[in-house]
């Protein structure tokens, strides 16, 4: 098993803490559903609330990420609970690399290393699309006209989709270890894979 240097395990909670400081991007103030996310380009869902997180969520998580011919990675804090998602990407060394936080009223996003237009609602949907509870996903995509959601079984892995009609939009295979989102339409994929202490 791969032990976390002692700098990171101190670090993390300063630089969560610290990226709610920063001065980056804020979107939607007030009301959470002020933050339409496209899911295609006419039909759009709102982020949920926190409180629609199933269970808890606090990993180092090895992040992957595919956009055509380019690919990324970098680890990953994750904390989501029913309070929110908070999201510290790092180098290899432990340095902050950018942060996210969803409070379910607002949301931040804040890099050097990313361009300013990257879409962070776009990031805790994914999230939410892979953790929240089933039901409250379900009615969210019900609602925005011709969109559903679906979660099956196979085996160790719960597979969940979303679909406009019987077109496959997003893909999230999840196991114990890692979860697998692809977005057929955009043309990304990302892996989240748990480190191991």
């Amino acid at each position: 098993m791969r032990k976390i240097p002692a700098f990171i395990a101190l670090t993390l909670p300063f630089l969560l803490f610290a990226s709610c400081a920063t001065s980056g991007r804020k979107e939607g103030r007030g009301d959470r559903r002020v933050i339409p996310v496209y899911i295609t380009d006419s039909k759009a869902v709102t982020l949920l609330a926190p409180a629609c997180m199933d269970g808890i969520l606090d990993e180092l998580q090895l992040f992957t990420g595919f956009f055509g011919e380019q690919s990324f990675s970098s680890l990953a804090y994750i904390q989501a609970d029913q309070g929110g998602i908070g999201i510290t990407l790092l180098n290899e060394m432990g340095m902050d690399m950018g942060s996210l936080s969803y409070d379910g009223k607002s949301l931040s996003f804040s890099s050097p290393y990313f361009p300013k237009d990257v879409r962070a609602e776009y990031i805790v949907l994914d999230i939410q699309n892979a953790y929240y509870e089933l039901p409250a996903l379900a009615s969210l995509y019900d609602m925005a006209g011709g969109l559903s959601f679906s979660c099956e079984l196979a085996g160790a892995k719960e597979i969940r989709r979303i679909l406009d009609g019987n077109s496959i939009i997003e893909e999230i295979v999840k196991d114990s270890d890692a979860v697998s989102i692809t977005n057929f339409l955009r043309g990304y994929r990302y892996e989240l894979r748990k480190v191991e202490e």
